[in-house]
């Protein structure tokens, strides 16, 4: 079985910013994060993809497309280094149909491990510009993107597909929200 991500991605200005933040730390600290910058709202596990997202475009469009504000830096300690966001309506009602689809689509209850940290009143929701970090190269990492980092505030405008490990675009599964 594969593991599976549904994410949101953001407006090219947006996209283009929070890359520039992950090239930053990947020139100081000689890593290669390559992941696009984008918001995770929920996770599974399937062998049968096709039966699976059957439903996805009547879930999809409930999706609202609309602001999130970067407020702050984020780790998940020791690995990984993300941008926070404020949490809104917008985030909050996303996340909500994206976890009533897996609930549907999951018959099996077959879930990847990391599946609970994505669940409600679970969730962090959280931007990754780095990951697979020691304490000691998390630090470095801070320190080479704080001095850039501000208050940023992206446009949600799509839904996308991947699959987890390794990271692949399902491009048959990427659409705009509210269109």
């Amino acid at each position: 079985m594969k593991d599976y991500a549904i994410i949101v991605r953001f407006d090219e200005t947006s996209e283009y910013i929070i890359q520039s933040f992950i090239e930053e730390i990947n020139l100081k600290l000689n890593t290669n994060f390559n992941i696009p910058p984008h918001i995770t709202l929920g996770v599974f596990k399937t062998d049968n993809l096709t039966l699976f997202m059957k439903d996805y475009d009547r879930f999809v469009s409930e999706l609202v497309k609309g602001e999130v504000t970067f407020s702050s830096l984020g780790t998940f300690v020791p690995k990984v280094l993300f941008l926070a966001p404020v949490i809104n309506e917008v985030l909050l009602k996303n996340h909500g149909v994206i976890h009533r689809f897996l609930e549907n689509a999951n018959k099996d209850l077959i879930y990847p491990s990391n599946y609970l940290y994505y669940t409600k009143n679970h969730w962090q929701p959280h931007c990754t510009i780095g990951i697979n970090y020691t304490k000691t190269k998390l630090k470095r990492a801070i320190e080479a993107v704080l001095p850039l980092v501000k208050p940023l505030t992206v446009q949600i405008k799509s839904i996308h597909l991947v699959e987890a490990h390794p990271y692949v675009e399902i491009s048959e599964f990427d659409r705009l929200i509210g269109e």
